[in-house]
């Protein structure tokens, strides 16, 4: 009994709670299921039948990205990193986190479920078959686009590592981002020197809150290793070691970090 008057309570509320639509170029376009190069695409969906009666609005992190109805979709083109997506009724609220890389397509399905008084939504994530067909059947919503975040500012840098003779090499050089240290999973890098010219370039791979790999690229020295950054630093705070293709020490002193190395 209680569940049909939940219906007969949606199909009485349906005309008036409605989310705007998108053009048919848009809709037509974001059913291609194709990343876009180095992002992810994430879509996020409703399927319901009390999604008529009951606008969902949908979260990344604390950005308010719109709404979604019965059969309604958006499509996030996002960077490399972990996310937090969010639904909210007049009942509750829940949230999923999803760890995106390049090159991906997921599918994120905002579920409705029966309350005590409105229904209640879920964030949970669909296989690529699921979430293909739910899009394709329905409309693409109008979401609000995603800001870039800012990328962590520039910090000082030590290289140091060995030559073909064995010498020690210490260069002080800067070291700028393009996103975020210890929010996005996936950061690219480029190293200048003091006269602000490009001297290598690179990508740290967070494999935690406070640790990950790198890779390093410069016209004198290849390498990779690992980092970690030590309880008290920041994250633009701490100390890389890896090889070179020889097996010869390369280390990135980053920033003040506490503990840095004194020689190799």
């Amino acid at each position: 009994m209680r569940h049909l008057w939940l219906v007969a309570w949606a199909l009485l509320l349906s005309a008036c709670s409605t989310a705007p639509l998108a053009s048919v170029e848009a809709d037509r376009q974001g059913k291609a299921f194709q990343a876009r190069p180095q992002q992810a695409a994430l879509y996020i969906y409703r399927e319901s039948i009390f999604g008529a009666a009951t606008a969902v609005s949908v979260e990344l992190g604390r950005q308010k990205l719109g709404r979604l109805t019965a059969d309604t979709w958006i499509r996030l083109d996002l960077d490399p990193a972990q996310y937090a997506v969010r639904c909210t009724t007049m009942e509750n609220s829940d949230t999923a986190v999803v760890d995106l890389a390049a090159g991906q397509v997921r599918f994120l399905e905002v579920a409705m479920r029966v309350g005590w008084t409105w229904p209640r939504c879920a964030v949970v994530e669909t296989d690529a078959s699921e979430g293909r067909s739910a899009v394709v059947s329905g409309r693409r919503a109008v979401a609000s686009e995603v800001a870039t975040p800012p990328a962590s500012p520039a910090s000082p840098l030590l290289l140091i590592y060995r030559d073909d003779q064995s010498n020690e090499r210490r260069i002080g050089l800067v070291v700028r981002y393009e996103a975020v240290l210890g929010r996005s999973r996936v950061v690219p890098f480029t190293i200048e020197n003091m006269q602000q010219e490009k001297a290598c370039s690179g990508v740290f791979t967070a494999d935690g809150p406070r640790s990950g790999r790198f890779t390093l690229s410069c016209g004198f020295l290849e390498g990779s290793g690992t980092y970690q950054v030590a309880p008290g630093d920041r994250s633009d705070q701490f100390v890389a070691r890896g090889q070179n293709p020889q097996g010869q020490p390369i280390v990135l002193v980053i920033g003040n970090p506490t503990g840095a190395p004194g020689r190799l």
